[in-house]
């Protein structure tokens, strides 16, 4: 039984910190610590941004679901790294006091003393690195495309409170918002299911030869339905006899 209490009561801990983002009670489990810390309560808006991409990429051809999930965890790492880094530069500046909004709805990682400065530090490194693995994954996989809207978004997120742009007290945070959660996650994430074929469809012989042929759509020598060609969507649409 103590360990079924024991049990009931991490999962309680753990719904707190997610729901609320503040510690519970009594003494704090490491688990629920780094929910605090990397402010999880916040990343539904990355899954968000995940499961758009997959919704407008699963039909498209190609869609690998296991480059799916990845770059989804891809993003959600970006974003607890933002987190950090945020809380880590806020605090260099001299942005995040005690009495600082940030440090009221919710614990400041390091003013309230649940991580030192250099942990913090750390920690988003080490974040950062793991990362950068996912990122070198996809990247051999679906190509350099991706690493431009990787690096954007963090580039921004690093502008976003580290000097000499801050913009955040530029009046530019939620643009920022906006573009990193927006069109970046959602493109990259998307960009990173889907396998892109290497040749654009127009110059594939079988996009032109097999439409000179009598069985239209269909590869002359292997007999097979060409990839690229309009012909299934034709035949889907026009009425049957």
């Amino acid at each position: 039984m103590g360990k079924v209490e024991t049990r009931r009561s991490l999962l309680a801990n753990w719904r707190r910190v997610l729901a609320t983002g503040n510690p519970p009670r009594g003494t704090l489990d490491p688990v629920s610590r780094w929910l605090v810390l990397t402010r999880a309560a916040v990343l539904p808006m990355t899954l968000t941004a995940a499961l758009i991409a997959g919704l407008l990429g699963v039909n498209e051809r190609g869609f690998d679901w296991g480059l799916f999930v990845l770059a989804g965890v891809g993003i959600l790492l970006a974003h607890v790294s933002n987190n950090l880094m945020n809380d880590l530069f806020d605090l260099g500046v001299g942005t995040d006091t005690e009495n600082y909004p940030r440090a009221l709805y919710a614990p400041h990682p390091v003013l309230s003393g649940m991580i030192t400065r250099s942990g913090l530090a750390a920690a988003a490194l080490t974040v950062n690195l793991v990362d950068l693995a996912v990122l070198a994954v996809l990247t051999a996989a679906r190509g350099w495309a991706i690493v431009g809207f990787a690096l954007g978004g963090f580039l921004i997120s690093v502008a976003y409170t580290a000097p000499p742009l801050r913009l955040k007290k530029r009046g530019l945070g939620e643009p920022s918002v906006l573009a990193v959660w927006g069109p970046l996650s959602v493109v990259w994430a998307g960009r990173s299911s889907p396998r892109l074929s290497p040749t654009p469809c127009w110059r594939r012989p079988c996009s032109w030869a097999s439409t000179s042929t009598s069985s239209r759509g269909m590869h002359p020598r292997a007999r097979r339905r060409c990839p690229c060609s309009w012909e299934p969507l034709a035949a889907a649409a026009s009425p049957r006899a």
